[in-house]
């Protein structure tokens, strides 16, 4: 709400994953085309009515056209997938994580209330998630230091990634994310 409230249009997040897909290595990002939520944290700005926001597309086509166009020319890995989403802080057992697998590509537990909110706010949002881990039962164990030391061994790519996004953002937005928010008020 407050950077609704401060005019803000884009939204740019970072994520850390662990992937559940062999193809998918620690160091390379993933920009979700799609999430399923398996968190119980509350999702709405909305309490005391009935609002119902289209999430056919959960995050800003024109901001992931934009960020995917960054990543492609600075040579850096990546590939689209689905993002499922965990409540934490707990990682994922490697159960947990096999039957995952048959619907989604990466897991992490920061995508969600952030996509839902950002829509219900029409406020255009794409996370990009940097994979810092294989998954429970992929390796054979998962150290909490080893997210750090992925994300420690990639952040200037990072900074420079989510600048260069920045500037390359048009003035004008000519996507529907707003639209779509004011769709949803009944």
């Amino acid at each position: 709400m407050a950077l609704e409230n401060c005019g803000i249009d884009y939204l740019l997040a970072l994520c850390t994953v662990g992937s559940m897909k062999e193809n998918i290595t620690p160091g390379s990002f993933v920009i979700p085309s799609d999430f399923i939520d398996f968190t119980r944290r509350k999702t709405t700005f909305f309490d005391t009515r009935v609002v119902h926001v289209d999430m056919s597309v959960p995050f800003c086509p024109l901001l992931q056209k934009t960020l995917q166009d960054v990543l492609q020319d600075s040579g850096e890995k990546f590939q689209s997938g689905i993002y499922i989403a965990t409540e934490g802080p707990r990682l994922e057992t490697s159960s947990e994580i096999a039957m995952f697998s048959r619907f989604g590509d990466v897991v992490g537990m920061t995508l969600i209330p952030e996509a839902i909110l950002a829509r219900e706010k029409g406020l255009c949002y794409v996370p990009l998630c940097l994979v810092s881990n294989m998954c429970a039962g992929l390796q054979a164990s998962l150290p909490a230091r080893e997210i750090i030391d992925i994300y420690e061994t990639k952040k200037n790519n990072i900074q420079n990634l989510l600048f260069t996004t920045i500037d390359a953002l048009p003035q004008r937005k000519t996507c529907s994310c707003s639209s779509i928010a004011q769709d949803g008020y009944l």
